[in-house]
């Protein structure tokens, strides 16, 4: 399982400008809508912030996976926002976040959910990888670093 399988180019936004997590959520939902990835932006957003009052989705210094489960996502699909400032999302490790993979997906795909979830943590922890992914110029060449990264996963 490749998590480029999963993220479009049109769902990498590189220096989003936003206030705080909610409007990041909302910008990565929107991204999916205009994509037609997700059927509607409310319903997801809304679960987003949900399961983000349950237990925070900041795991790793500077990087956070928000995921929820929607029927308004008929296949599991990630988007990947760069923010140009961090943002506090109430961290277990009390750091801010610039980068955030946000991981949504139907509710009887909890399989490809998980497997999902754990490819992006393996991700996480590879030497380099998230500065990386700091220093991309476009989001092209996110992408192929994402997968220069996923070949040296294997």
């Amino acid at each position: 399982m490749r998590l480029l399988d999963y993220l479009d180019l049109r769902h990498i936004l590189l220096d989003l400008k936003e206030p705080d997590r909610d409007a990041v959520f909302r910008r990565l939902v929107a991204a999916l809508h205009s994509s037609g990835a997700v059927t509607s932006v409310e319903t997801p957003h809304k679960l987003l912030i949900e399961r983000e009052e349950l237990m925070t989705t900041g795991i790793h210094p500077g990087v956070a996976v928000p995921h929820a489960y929607t029927s308004e996502a008929p296949r599991t699909v990630c988007a990947l926002a760069r923010l140009a400032e961090e943002v506090d999302w109430n961290s277990l490790d009390g750091s801010k976040t610039s980068l955030v993979f946000c991981l949504l997906g139907p509710p009887e795909a909890t399989e490809t959910h998980l497997k999902l979830l754990a490819r992006i943590a393996k991700l996480i922890d590879l030497p380099g990888a998230m500065d990386d992914l700091r220093m991309a110029a476009t989001p092209d060449s996110l992408l192929a670093l994402l997968r220069a990264t996923e070949k040296r996963m294997h």
